[in-house]
């Protein structure tokens, strides 16, 4: 086991359903992190599963017709090391990530980052744990004593990561997108919107009108650079 994960508690993982739990079978530790927890995918991973990391599924809605699918639920079960960073990343909703995020944007940030949280938020990809891994959420403490809250989205990390995520076509391109507004990473646009499902059209609008400061209603007085005086 890696430093990284030396010491690491056992994880309690809810499951809406008591599901046949196959990780005794070959092929990897089966975890099922990206049906049942924000991911996108399906079948289980089939990563070598590292015995020092563990986890204890918690289900809640037990099906009482069906107790032998609960079985061994209690049991620790193994899993692989990408798969418990998922599943150890805190349950915010998704309201409270985006609430501190605009908050520390508009302190720090510029109206291109709000753009781009907001169209990861509208478009169900900020509850994306492959995203929201990458979230941090602290208190900075000045020399002074004064304490700011602090939370940020650290955007260059998912660069090159779309293939990982899991991501249809369509959220691939949401996600270039969001990454072009905020690390400057070239997108042609055109092939993006072609690209893109229905429902991610109108946040996709939304956010370009946010980047170019046509949005008056909640975010006009994020600056363009930080620093830089409103209107």
């Amino acid at each position: 086991m890696t430093a990284e994960f030396e010491h690491s508690p056992i994880l309690t993982v809810p499951v809406p359903v008591a599901r046949m739990w196959n990780q005794d079978l070959p092929g990897g530790c089966r975890c099922l992190c990206q049906i049942y927890h924000r991911g996108v995918g399906v079948g289980g991973c089939t990563r070598a599963a590292e015995p020092g990391l563990l986890i204890r599924l918690e289900v809640t809605e037990r099906d009482a017709t069906a107790p032998d699918l609960a079985a061994d639920l209690d049991r620790p079960m193994p899993v692989c090391g990408c798969c418990y960073r998922l599943l150890a990343v805190p349950n915010t909703p998704v309201a409270v990530l985006r609430e501190g995020l605009d908050a520390t944007i508009a302190r720090h940030g510029t109206r291109f980052e709000a753009a781009a949280v907001a169209l990861l938020a509208d478009t169900g990809l900020l509850d994306h744990l492959g995203i929201r891994r990458h979230i941090t959420d602290d208190t900075y403490t000045d020399n002074a004593g004064n304490s700011e809250h602090i939370v940020r989205l650290a955007w260059w990390a998912l660069i090159g990561s779309t293939e990982h995520l899991g991501l249809d076509l369509s959220q691939e391109r949401v996600l270039e997108l969001a990454l072009s507004l905020t690390r400057g990473e070239p997108v042609d646009l055109g092939d993006a919107l072609l690209d893109l499902d229905p429902r991610h059209c109108r946040p996709v609008a939304d956010a370009l009108a946010i980047a170019l400061g046509l949005d008056t209603t909640t975010r006009d007085a994020t600056p363009t650079t930080p620093g830089e005086p409103t209107s």
